[in-house]
């Protein structure tokens, strides 16, 4: 099965890929959301239960924003998952801050809350290989090389739930609570880690190949009409023999 080569020690990449989407403009100013807000929201994206926190939608003054709470939970979650877990989130994010994928500008509501703007698009796991683009894939790997080289390691990216898809064809990284962050004097380790994010990254990007040569399969059988594919599959994409 054609795959794409696994990375031993990765550089951000400059060009196409780290064009910043419209959606995620870090340079627009947009304080975070307050503690009143946040309660006072009832829109509901996940309802958290036992350890999980309530990811919410605000309107606020037309500008979209998720809000992963805590402060439903019990005290004692509040106080020790909640806490550490939304410090490592924000930890993260900071980061990451100014690479086009994550969302911007992120920070913390509280000890128990943060937010992030809303990115349209659907997950990467309920999008259809069809419906991709090898565009959208050169993104996603410049994106990874660039979170990368910021120490920052995803490990959560296997079923496809925290990758979204743009309509613009653009990757965007959200949940970032299961990370590590290493410095790069563990570099040995850090591959390994990596080669964990560019493992899932190859799932999705096999099952993109598998579609585009099922759909080539299509257009060579007689007498059928099935159109071209709209873009070529980049040099750099394609799989090594």
């Amino acid at each position: 099965m054609p795959a794409h080569p696994l990375p031993v020690v990765r550089a951000p990449r400059r060009g196409p890929g780290h064009e910043q989407p419209p959606d995620l403009d870090p340079s627009t100013p947009a304080p975070m959301p307050s503690r009143d807000e946040a309660r006072c929201c009832h829109s509901y994206l996940i309802q958290g239960k036992g350890i999980h926190a309530d990811l919410k939608l605000l309107n606020r003054g037309g500008r979209l924003w998720v809000i992963k709470d805590f402060a439903l939970r019990s005290w004692w979650i509040r106080w020790t998952i909640g806490l550490w877990l939304i410090h490592r989130e924000v930890s993260a994010l900071r980061k990451l801050k100014g690479i086009a994928g994550i969302p911007q500008p992120a920070g913390r509501i509280d000890r128990f809350a943060l937010a992030y703007p809303y990115a349209d698009g659907s997950t990467l796991e309920r999008t259809s290989p069809k419906d991709l683009t090898a565009d959208f894939f050169t993104a996603y790997e410049s994106l990874l090389e660039a979170m990368h080289a910021r120490g920052v390691v995803h490990l959560n990216l296997g079923s496809g739930a925290n990758v979204l898809v743009t309509p613009a064809q653009r990757p965007v990284l959200i949940d970032f609570q299961s990370h590590v962050s290493l410095p790069r004097w563990l570099f040995r380790l850090g591959n390994q880690l990596e080669w964990l994010d560019f493992r899932s990254f190859n799932t999705f990007w096999n099952r993109y190949l598998l579609e585009q040569l099922r759909m080539e399969e299509q257009r060579q059988r007689p007498g059928n009409a099935c159109p071209p594919p709209a873009r070529a599959i980049p040099a750099s994409l394609q799989p090594h023999r």
